[in-house]
């Protein structure tokens, strides 16, 4: 499902899509992918394919922090083995 939404926001072989690759990095953030979470964060952030909304953002980062991600000079990295941390439960 990660795959799904990079694929759609940067609009590779497909039409760029950011309103489907939020529910695809939604998905998957739930199940727990470190990046989904980042990337969610992020549009959530800066307001791609979802209405901005910070409160959002800052969950989806903090979640994706706890998880292992990090980031060096703003580039997000993914710590060996965070790719398969827990989920949070009861996410909507």
């Amino acid at each position: 499902m990660y795959n799904l939404g990079v694929v759609l926001t940067e609009g590779r072989g497909v039409p760029r899509d950011e309103n489907q690759a939020v529910e695809y990095f939604r998905k998957a953030a739930i199940q727990g992918h470190t990046k989904a979470q980042y990337n969610l964060g992020i549009l959530y952030q800066t307001g791609r394919g979802v209405p901005k909304d910070p409160q959002r953002a800052r969950y989806w980062l903090d979640r994706a922090k706890a998880n292992g991600v990090v980031e060096p000079n703003g580039a997000a990295q993914v710590k060996p083995g965070a790719e398969k941390a827990s989920p949070e439960r009861g996410l909507k």
